[in-house]
Formats: structure tokens, sequence, C-alpha cells
């Protein structure tokens, strides 16, 4: 008889104890793969769940302005995406669901399941719901908006009801910017609508680009309603693109990156669109009287008529000699000043910086001048930026200013006096808070030429727009009852034309921000030639990855927040370990049993011949068989462990919303780890129960005594049938 066939009869004739160790390693196998699949579940689920929530999409760009919709080539699908207040009066009660989802319609991407070959091969029973992949429906009429499930539960609406909506206005400059609205009033908008409340089941109520796991609390309303600008109504703030190959930019112009490039043309089309009535050749004193600065009107009107042409505009502007980059949030950020001056570099045109700053006061210790506009320049450049410094003299020293020459001025500081302007820090950090520098009086500047520019401070709504100075609406603390008629007389003559001029390096240290180090960057050109080669150019050198138009991997980042902080199956399996430990030593004990109960039929394998190596080999082997035939039994009573335990969860989670996506999901490695893993703990049990074969003589063993020898050491006989052959054939 050779030793398969001994095997296999041991098999046979032991069978209701091998039955008995065989039930063990399949209840110990069930604990051990059951826990790993109840992680893989969880994972699972919740990677499933963040996937079905994105709709399809893999990528997406959130703007914090609005840019064209057509912006981007390729199957891109633009949005408007919003955070914001719902409120709704219920029973005479307000109701208020805040950070608020507001978006609106847009077609969904086709999204499939991430596949899962030993969770399909179960059957449909055991698969997570399929994702309802059919087109969004049209989006809401205009006053009215559809509230997902969890947000009409939350506002206690069951039925079609009005709401409020309160959206944060897409403000150009930051709030943490002194010149940035900060109060409620001023940065928000309301909206009152009819909302719709959404079925539990409509997929568009799961939107969500987020990573959280909460349920989403989602608005969808018409795109004229969440627009901030109807005269403009491609406008969005969101991109959406399913796959991974970059789109490419269509066609971008000034707006898209924030910025605005002031040409001759522009700037006179800008003033006949903004003043002009309907039907007249050129602006009248009834059109530009308070709106445009006197200074520039008589210089721009060279027949004297008191009536200004699109053609004397055109000549005014172009004697003014630059075209000006500036910025929508009235700070341009470094990047557009560094590509500003590489195109200058490259196409061979002179360019400068300039930073245009408010004063709350500039005073000589006796009196004072409120709210007026300070500039940093390079006061000796040569024209058309200059000069406000006679070149042939010494640099403007970095404690030094020049004031303009104001017939009206209370000033009578003298060359070599102390001036000292007081303004409020550039970063606000939410509150205004004043500080003040001091200079020597350089000299001052004539209020004509290049000393009488309107437009070297740019447009900022509140200020710049109001007819005098007791109108301004500035979003720091003003106090207009410093304002005298001298102070509205320069407003009238001259606008916005600074009063004041510091060194370009002293200007940044005291006026410059994270937001920014310059309010313009002028080239001297006039010509459209000129203005096409620096809007060609500049276009080129402008990156986008630097103004925020960068798509995000929302699906990487949706695949990373589902995982969590937590091994769930670590966590399942350390709860399993009790049972685990349980099924181990009964599985040791049964084999303890059955080694005592054959302890006869051992010693007489020993004394016809067989190497104990050979006998221990071959009761592990039998061991194995029957571990890996009860693992494999364990898998399958794994699969209604892990199912019990989801159930058991979905019962116990405090979020009833868990049980409608929590479902069975098996990784392709679980059950080899759960099946491999067994099989070693248990050959390692039975190989620790075969180890006191060492310490028995075969006289005893054939006596059925499974006990060490009483003479101590290893047992002489078996010791001997270790390094003896005998005389018996094995076979």
């Amino acid at each position: 008889m050779n030793q398969f066939r001994l095997l296999r009869r041991n098999l046979r004739f032991h069978r209701r104890a091998n039955v008995a160790a065989l039930l063990g390693v399949a209840v110990g196998t069930a604990a051990l793969t059951g826990a790993l699949l109840v992680g893989d579940s969880l994972r699972g689920s919740l990677r499933e769940r963040a996937l079905q929530r994105l709709g399809g999409v893999t990528n997406a760009m959130i703007l914090p302005r609005f840019v064209r919709s057509y912006l981007f080539v390729g199957d891109i699908r633009p949005a408007i995406l919003l955070r914001g207040i719902v409120e709704s009066e219920t029973q005479g009660r307000t109701r208020r669901a805040t950070d608020v989802s507001l978006m609106t319609h847009w077609r969904e991407f086709d999204s499939t399941q991430p596949p899962s070959p030993l969770r399909d091969l179960l059957g449909g029973h055991f698969r997570s719901p399929p994702r309802n992949t059919q087109a969004m429906p049209e989006q809401p009429r205009p006053g009215e908006a559809y509230l997902s499930f969890t947000l009409a539960k939350e506002l206690g609406l069951s039925e079609p009801g009005k709401i409020r909506i309160r959206l944060p206005l897409q403000a150009a400059v930051s709030r943490d910017n002194i010149l940035g609205r900060k109060s409620v009033a001023e940065s928000t908008r309301v909206i009152e609508c009819r909302a719709v409340p959404l079925a539990t089941d409509d997929p568009r109520g799961y939107f969500d680009l987020t990573s959280a796991m909460g349920q989403p609390r989602i608005v969808i309303a018409n795109s004229l309603d969440l627009s901030p600008n109807e005269t403009k109504p491609n406008q969005v703030n969101a991109f959406l693109q399913a796959g991974s190959d970059p789109p490419a930019l269509h066609r971008p112009q000034f707006d898209d990156f924030g910025l605005t490039l002031r040409s001759v043309a522009r700037r006179s089309n800008e003033l006949m669109k903004l003043i002009v009535r309907r039907g007249t050749e050129g602006l009248t004193s009834r059109d530009y009287r308070r709106r445009l600065a006197e200074s520039m009107v008589q210089a721009a009107d060279t027949s004297g008529d008191k009536t200004v042409t699109y053609d004397e505009l055109l000549a005014y502007f172009t004697r003014r000699g630059t075209i000006d980059l500036e910025s929508e949030s009235l700070l341009l950020s470094p990047p557009a000043v560094e590509a500003a001056h590489a195109t200058a570099k490259e196409l061979n045109v002179p360019a400068t910086s300039t930073l245009v700053y408010l004063a709350n006061s500039i005073s000589d210790g006796t009196t004072e001048i409120p709210y007026s506009v300070i500039a940093a320049v390079e006061p000796q450049s040569p024209a058309p930026f200059g000069p406000y410094l006679d070149p042939s003299e010494p640099p403007l020293a970095d404690d030094e200013i020049l004031l303009a020459d104001w017939p009206e001025s209370p000033l009578a500081a003298k060359r070599g006096d102390t001036i000292t302007v007081r303004y409020f820090l550039p970063e606000s950090d939410g509150k205004a808070t004043e500080t003040s520098a001091t200079f020597k009086l350089r000299g001052k500047v004539p209020l004509t030429g290049v000393g009488a520019d309107p437009y070297l401070a740019p447009e900022f709504p509140g200020i710049t727009d109001k007819l005098t100075l007791g109108e301004w609406d500035p979003p720091f603390p003003y106090d207009n009852s410093k304002i005298k008629k001298r102070d509205e007389n320069y407003w009238d003559r001259y606008r916005a034309t600074p009063k004041a001029y510091v060194n370009t390096a002293v200007g940044r240290k005291l006026f410059g921000s994270r937001f920014g180090f310059a309010t313009s960057v002028r080239f001297a050109a006039t010509s459209n030639e000129d203005a096409n080669r620096i809007n060609e150019t500049l276009l080129k050198k402008l990156r986008p990855e630097d103004f925020g138009l960068v798509f995000e991997d929302v699906r990487a980042k949706a695949l990373v927040g589902s995982q969590g902080g937590t091994d769930f199956g670590g966590l399942f399996l350390g709860f399993s370990m009790f049972l685990i430990a349980g099924a181990l030593m009964l599985v040791s004990l049964l084999w303890k049993l059955n080694l005592e109960k054959r302890a006869a039929e051992i010693g007489l394998l020993f004394a016809t011949g067989f190497r104990i190596r050979t006998v221990r080999r071959l009761l592990l082997t039998e061991g194995l068989i029957v571990a890996a035939l009860g693992a494999l039994l364990g898998l399958v009573l794994a699969v209604g462990y892990g199912l019990l335990m989801l159930k058991l969860l979905a019962a116990l989670w405090p979020d009833a919303g868990v049980a409608s996506f929590l479902t069975l999901h098996i990784e392709p490695q679980t059950p080899i780890i759960g099946f491999l893993g067994m099989l070693l703990l248990t050959g390692l049990s039975v190989w620790w129960s075969l180890r006191s074969l060492r310490h028995v003589a075969p006289a005893m063993l054939l006596r059925g005594i499974l006990s060490p020898s009483p003479l101590g050491g290893e047992g002489l006989a078996v010791r001997g049938l270790n390094h003896r052959p005998v005389s018996a054939n094995p076979s």
C-alpha cells in the first residue's frame, strides 16, 4: 500500500472526526472571510455611492467668478454651482437650511458601476441597484426650483411651496481686502421661488461633487434665477467633464481671466455707450457733467463747442498714449503682471506697473485733505508714463512725496515739510485698521498732462461711478461730513486724478498685499495694430492654471473621501477575533482528540518501519485536506455571515439612509485571503498537535498512550526511528 492510498483510506475511515474538524474550520473561515467581506462591502458601498453622486463626472472646474459657457472645447457641460441658504415658512415657523448646494440643470453623463467579477457571479440578488442613467429632465422654469428629498424634509415641505434663497454675490474683490464688500446685505442677494420636492429615488437629488458622505441638500433652479447678470445669460461658474483628456480653451479672452485690456478704441466706446443718449452724435454737457472730469472734457473738446465727439475721444486717448491692463478685482495678480511685462519685452514696447490706493487723509500737521487718491509710480519715467519729477533732479527717495499742485488745496506745506498720510491697511481680515506713513514734501505736480490723468485709477463701483464725493458708497468706514466744497470742486474738475505720488517701492510696501502689487500695467502704445499685437501676445503668455482655470479630479477625490480613516475590514476582523480564535481552539482540540484515538495506529506505523517525519507529513497532509474542504465550505457560509452583518449594521446605523446603499461587495482577493489564511492557521494548529509524537515511544503508542515517555527526553525508540533504517518494507 502506498502513502496516497493510505491517506485516502484514513480520510474515509476517520470521516466522523474529520467532518467535525471540517465544520470547525468552516466556522473559522466564515468568521474570518465574513469580517473581511463586511469591510469590502462598506468600502465598496461608500465608493459606489460617491461615484453615483457624481453623475458620471470625473473632472470639474468651479470658479469664483462667472465666465463664458462656451469657454472650453469638447464634451464639457457648463453649469452654475453655488452655496447658499434656503428658508421656508411653514405653519408660521421659519425653517432655515445653511450650506445648501444650488445648481442649474445640466445633462448627466452616463456612469457605469465599478467592476467586481466575483460579486457579479453571485447573481443580481447581491448586486448594488443599477444607476439611473437617463438624461436629466429640463431645468425648472424661471421662478421655480426643485428640492432634494432631504432638503424638502428639513424645510418641512411635503408639497410645492414658497422658499427664499440667499445667494452670495460673486464679488470680484475679496472680503479680506479693505476694498471688498463685507456686510451681508452688500454681499448677498435673495431669490423667491416656488419649490417642488423631488422623489426619494430621483437621481437629481443626489448629485454632489464634494466627498461628504451625508445626504446632499440640493436646490436645482433656472439659470436665469442663479445668474448674477441678466444681460449675460450664457455666464457660468462651473464646467463638468467625463473623461481624462484635458479640454482646450476655446478662444480665450481677457474676461475669462478676470482682466481687461483698455485700448484707445475700447475706452472711447465705453464712454459713448455709457453716457450718450440715443440719437445724439456726441457727449453734450448734459451727458458728461459730473460724469467726466472737466479737465478731461476740455482737453478732448478741441473744437470748443462743448460737445465731445467719438473722434475727439479717440484723439484724447491717443494723446494720453497708453493701453492699460486692469483687473476686475482692482489688483493685478503677480502672474498677470509677469505676463504683461514679458509681452512688452517680446514686442519691444515700453511698459510700467502702477499702484493706486486711497488715502483717508493727507495732512501737513495743520490741515488735511480727506479721501484722496495716491499713486505709486516711477516719477521720472519718460512720456507717456511721466515725468512727474524733473529727470535732471535726484530720484524720489523712499521718504519723499509729491503733491498735486491744486489751487484750492488747504495744505500750505513747502518743500521739506512733513506730510502724514493716513490709510487703511490693505488686508482687513474682516475689520478696517487705520495706520499712517510720514514723508517729506519733495515738490508739486502740475494738474496738466500726465498730472491730470483721471484714468490712472481703475474703475471701482461705489466710488468712481458716483457724481459727487458725498455720494460715495465705499466698503470701508467713510465719513462724508469731512468733505468740503473745495473737495467737491476737485472731484468735478479732476475726478480720480491722484493728489499725491510716491515711488513704486514705497507703494508696494505700504499698499501692496497678497492680492497683488499693481492696479494696472500700462503699455506705451495707442494704435489698433499695437493693441492687436499686445492682445494676441498677452493672451498667449497668460497661463490658465494661474487664474484658476484648472480641472480637478473629483472622481479621485471622491474615491479617497469614501475610504475614510477607518479600516473597516480590520475593525470587523477584530470584532470576530474571539469567534476565529474559538474555532481554531476547537480545531486544535479535535485534532488532539483524533490523535489520541489513533495513537495505536500511529504506533503500528512506527513499528512497521515508517519514519516519524513520514508519519507527521501523512497526518499533516490529511489535516490540510480537511482544512481545505472546511475552508471552501466556510467561504460559502461567509457570504451569509456578511449579509447578516450588513443587515444588522443597516438596522443599527444612526442614519436611516444607509440601508438604501449598503450592499454586499466581494473583492477578488478577499476569498483568497480568507481561504489561505484559515488554511495556514489550521495547518499550524495541526502541526503543533503533531509535535508531541517526537516525545512518545512506539511501544507506548501501541498501548494507546499519547503522553510523553516516563523516561524523559525525546523517547528512545522514536529517536532511533529517526536515525536507523529498519528491515520492514514501509510500503
